[in-house]
């Protein structure tokens, strides 16, 4: 039994996951193979996997939060997580995502 190959573009694939934040699933969609096809490649050029979960609520970056805002908002200004979510237009969710380790 052989194994196929599947070519996927590195600097494409790389954009669409870690810049854009598509999930494994959304890009096995767009190029027509597995999920497993994908996140192999994705292991192979390195990129980490997220966390599954909510889209939006794995990886902040994107959204322009930093730690350091998040820690002003949070812990500084002492606003709560539904004031830090309609001050972002976020919906909550995302927000509790943000700070895991700080909320109950």
């Amino acid at each position: 039994m052989f194994k196929r190959r599947t070519n996927l573009p590195d600097a494409e694939l790389r954009e669409l996951y870690v810049n854009q934040g598509h999930t494994m699933t959304e890009l096995a969609l767009h190029y027509g193979v597995s999920e497993t096809s994908v996140r192999r490649k994705l292991h192979e050029m390195g990129v980490l996997a997220r966390p599954r979960g909510p889209k939006g609520a794995r990886d902040l970056p994107h959204l322009g939060l930093d730690a350091a805002t998040l820690r002003e908002l949070y812990l500084e200004r002492k606003l709560s997580i539904p004031q830090i979510a309609e001050l972002l237009g976020w919906r909550r969710v995302i927000t509790h995502s943000a700070c895991p380790q700080h909320y109950a």
